[in-house]
């Protein structure tokens, strides 16, 4: 397996696997591009035999513009110094044949590799319905912390966007989302 940089031709098969893991519409066409084509943004692939096995979407931006983008629920700055770079991880998702095998790990190690070079810490929001937290475990054991749980977060950009999401079906979603902290 290796892990390389996502490209417009593999924009059909990542909408299938996020479709299948993340909800139908979650992420559209248009938002894959933009992590392929934005210098701070980045779609990374797992590969083997030409197939694509998952991905890992990542960002950089500073702490104003992660408050105001993901963290507009949220009361308090998480990033005292306004200017820092944050790496975010934004989307990690396995085809659904290919969970359980370390995909998501090595996706997840590589992408922090890279943010690292650039960023002064590392955020990553992940989504939690009742006792399913998918990526609590592998967040936790790559020395992430969880700093806060957000009930309901998806709840209105659901019905919004029209999305549906993988555990609660049609809108609204009623996930909540979980932030993880890395500091570099």
């Amino acid at each position: 397996m290796t892990i390389e940089i996502a490209n417009k031709s593999n924009i059909n098969q990542l909408l299938f696997i996020a479709n299948q893991t993340l909800g139908n519409n979650f992420i559209t066409t248009t938002h894959f591009e933009d992590f392929i084509t934005q210098p701070h943004k980045n779609c990374y692939i797992a590969v083997l035999n030409n197939e694509i096995l998952g991905f890992i979407t990542t960002e950089l931006c500073n702490a104003t513009q992660l408050q105001e983008s993901l963290l507009k629920k949220h009361e308090e700055p998480l990033f005292t110094n306004p200017t820092a770079t944050i790496g975010i991880i934004q989307q990690v998702a396995v085809h659904p044949k290919h969970l359980r095998k370390g995909i998501a790990t090595s996706l997840l190690k590589h992408a922090i590799t890279q943010l690292k070079l650039n960023s002064d810490s590392l955020f990553c929001i992940s989504w939690k319905k009742g006792a399913i937290t998918p990526m609590s475990n592998l967040l936790l054991k790559n020395n992430f912390t969880l700093y806060q749980t957000i009930p309901n977060y998806w709840y209105t950009d659901s019905l919004t966007q029209l999305y549906n999401c993988a555990i609660c079906g049609n809108p609204p979603c009623k996930c909540s989302a979980e932030f993880y902290v890395y500091l570099t």
